[in-house]
């Protein structure tokens, strides 16, 4: 508003002027940002739709979709509707694990056949023990240890495992309880806890495994976790789940 001078108009006037003004535009912010909170939670909200987070309201939203399908019969709106169809089953969990274990075998068709043996876990004879190795394990025996050597505790291994949104951060809090595993698991996937410096009375050094397939802090990127998941060494916006291996 145009404000006059103070010869003018009382200087009480202008006063009741500008908080009426102020009033008015703590009424236009207070709406703009309630409307700005209220695109937002859409927006959260459409992605876990699409993203299959919740079983049941995915569900919903499909067979609300086919219900208003039913009714109106333009063809825009049916566009729209295979549209979202097609996109919350490309991102279904079951389509998921397809297309990892398709890239795997895509991969794995243009590696050697020793690699391939390796990738597979089959290995072939140790052709590397010598001749003193051969004589010591023949003169202890099997299953019978050296009292010279004692054998030392099995290593273990603990596997960390984090999750982020779309422009989120990686936290243990957003695994999902039926597809992802837990925070810390096995090389199996089952549940355990964190690492400590005793396990069942054998005291353990934990350090994090660092090597060429992961990073500078021991992450492995993916876009889900699964045995068929493609792990990467580097991060970009289309991975959202993290691991890392702590030995001990």
């Amino acid at each position: 508003p145009h404000w006059k001078t103070v010869g003018e108009k009382p200087l009480r006037e202008q006063m009741r002027e500008f908080e009426a003004f102020l009033k008015e535009f703590e009424v236009f912010s207070n709406r703009f940002t309630y409307h700005c909170s209220v695109w937002r939670e859409l927006s959260f909200a459409l992605r876990r739709v699409v993203e299959w987070d919740s079983t049941l309201l995915t569900a919903a939203c499909l067979v609300g979709l086919t219900v208003v399908v039913g009714f109106f019969h333009e063809f825009i709106l049916p566009l729209g509707v295979l549209l979202l169809l097609c996109v919350a089953a490309w991102y279904h969990p079951v389509s998921r694990d397809v297309r990892a274990n398709l890239r795997l075998r895509r991969q794995q068709r243009h590696l050697p056949y020793d690699a391939r043996l390796r990738s597979s876990g089959q290995e072939g004879p140790d052709l590397c023990l010598g001749a003193d190795d051969a004589h010591d394990g023949a003169a202890a025996g099997p299953g019978q240890e050296d009292p010279q050597h004692p054998a030392p505790p099995p290593p273990l291994e603990r596997f960390e495992n984090e999750r982020r949104l779309m422009l989120g951060r990686f936290t243990s809090q957003r695994l999902r309880r039926l597809w992802d595993p837990p925070p810390w698991c096995d090389g199996e996937g089952r549940r355990v806890e964190a690492p400590k410096q005793v396990e069942d009375g054998v005291p353990y050094v934990w350090h994090v495994e660092v090597s060429r397939s992961t990073d500078s802090d021991g992450w492995q990127y993916a876009r889900n976790f699964g045995r068929a998941a493609a792990w990467s060494n580097t991060f970009n916006h289309q991975l959202f789940v993290r691991r890392r291996r702590h030995v001990g």
